[in-house]
């Protein structure tokens, strides 16, 4: 609330310029108007925030994909081709999150890889970008993430 405005209006009414009603309908609107104002701050911090379960969902799902991968092709940990097996991978899902990303319009939201980028981030930081993108995801489809002005 502005707490000089409310001194000015006081200022009025004690001179008469403007009555109690007056005084207090002007009253209401400030409180009204301050109480607006605090609401959606509240509401910025929300988006702001990271979204654990979210975060949580992103990183099984990566996860999962990997894993299934692995015993799908019958690959464990001692095997030397592991890392281009990784590489693959990523390329793979790098294309389908390319296509995710177009439907979703990624290239509208602040903070969010636009589609062209999607493929390059998935190859280059593998299964970490991988993540990253499912969050931005799961965000944009539970409207958590934050439109450009």
């Amino acid at each position: 609330m502005d707490i000089e405005k409310l001194e000015k209006i006081n200022d009025l009414k004690e001179k008469g310029i403007i009555s109690e009603d007056e005084f207090n309908k002007i009253k209401a609107e400030l409180i009204t108007d301050a109480t607006n104002n605090k609401d959606a701050k509240i509401d910025n911090n929300k988006k702001n925030r990271i979204n654990w379960k979210n975060l949580g969902m992103s990183f099984l799902i990566t996860s999962g994909v990997f894993i299934l991968s692995f015993l799908i092709l019958g690959i464990d940990a001692t095997d030397v081709n592991i890392k281009g097996f990784s590489l693959a991978v990523s390329m793979i899902v790098g294309i389908i999150y390319t296509f995710i990303a177009i439907k979703l319009e990624t290239k509208k939201y602040k903070n969010c890889c636009p589609a062209g980028f999607v493929f390059i981030g998935c190859y280059l930081v593998g299964a970490i970008g991988i993540w990253i993108l499912t969050y931005e995801f799961l965000q944009i489809k539970q409207g958590n993430a934050i439109l450009k002005d």
